[in-house]
């Protein structure tokens, strides 16, 4: 998946996901976008371009031999038909959010990408909040020591402002799958090792969920999240370990006398447009590989935690080779 100056990607969908690609798009055009796919012949948008080709026709789409891949954002239900169908037809795919429901439909996936040939990876339209991006610099940095304990909570599901998946849905299964697949994926990029057991809470009475994770090390991790706002219910990412803790933005460690000294920690100023990361899953086919292997354990870590919430009790997590 090497970007190459012959590359040409087509974004297809028509959803606040798509529509947010598309406007990220307009503000920088180093990816080489070249089609825009519209699933909905009535939704036109008007904000057409003259360095963009507009279709409707997804048959036509696949059976493009200029088009090298195509970048999916559909809904979820949508998502694991068109996956595979433009693997079989050649093409490299890059998926917005999670790629399938279930682990049947993740298998399905995995079959079609072993049987083309072709590469996969996945994002999130909704990039890394300043939280969450000083929280896993603090982890890669080295400052805390041992990671010992990570907890996340939060009321609203702590979107920021300007996110297109802003709106929780009303469906409880599909509010599980976005919200828990959200925190999962989250928890995975900070800690960069593979959970050993989870649990998982269905909270009805706020419309939330509870996650339990413990990993080999001896790290353990507690992600909350409701739909109901409690006043002074949202702790956004804290993260303990053997020689410091980060919360709030700031970085507490111990020094050589014992005392605690707290700090502002600022992590590396980052392009915070999506199709930077999209570009890097172009151009680094390591990444790509790694972003659809974080997005498989996270589909298969709902599985577990559907489970954990029929037995009532921790599951040990599936294996993700």
């Amino acid at each position: 998946m090497n970007l190459t100056h012959s590359s040409s990607w087509a974004l297809w969908g028509r959803t606040p996901e798509s529509r947010y690609l598309h406007e990220c798009w307009l503000l920088r055009h180093d990816f080489p976008l070249t089609v825009i796919g519209e699933t909905d012949p009535g939704d036109v948008s008007a904000d057409r371009t003259d360095r963009l080709r507009w279709t409707t026709d997804w048959a036509a789409l696949l059976a493009d031999p200029e088009l090298t891949g195509i970048v999916i954002a559909v809904p979820q239900d949508q998502r694991v038909e068109r996956i595979c169908a433009a693997l079989r037809a050649g093409k490299s795919v890059l998926v917005e959010g999670l790629p399938a429901m279930n682990v049947t439909e993740l298998a399905r996936i995995e079959a079609a990408i072993s049987t083309s040939g072709q590469r996969i990876g996945s994002f999130f339209a909704r990039g890394e909040d300043a939280d969450f991006a000083a929280a896993k610099f603090a982890c890669r940095s080295g400052r805390l020591g041992q990671l010992r304990q990570i907890n996340w909570i939060g009321s609203e599901y702590a979107l920021p402002a300007d996110n297109p998946q802003v709106m929780v849905p009303d469906d409880p299964e599909q509010t599980f799958r976005e919200v828990g697949g959200w925190l999962i994926r989250q928890l995975l990029l900070i800690v960069e090792e593979s959970p050993h057991t989870i649990q998982a809470w269905n909270l009805a009475a706020t419309a939330g969920l509870q996650i339990r994770v413990e990993c080999p090390s001896g790290m353990s991790a507690w992600l909350e999240s409701h739909r109901a706002a409690f006043s002074g219910l949202r702790t956004g990412w804290v993260v303990e370990g053997t020689l410091g803790a980060y919360r709030d933005g700031r970085l507490m460690t111990l020094v050589a006398d014992g005392e605690l000294r707290s700090e502002p920690l600022l992590p590396p100023e980052t392009d915070r447009n999506v199709w930077t990361e999209l570009r890097r899953l172009l151009d680094q086919p390591e990444a790509a590989r790694r972003s659809w292997r974080q997005s498989s354990q996270t589909v298969s870590l709902l599985h577990d935690c559907r489970a954990s919430i029929h037995s009532g009790r921790p599951i040990v997590c599936s294996e993700i080779h």
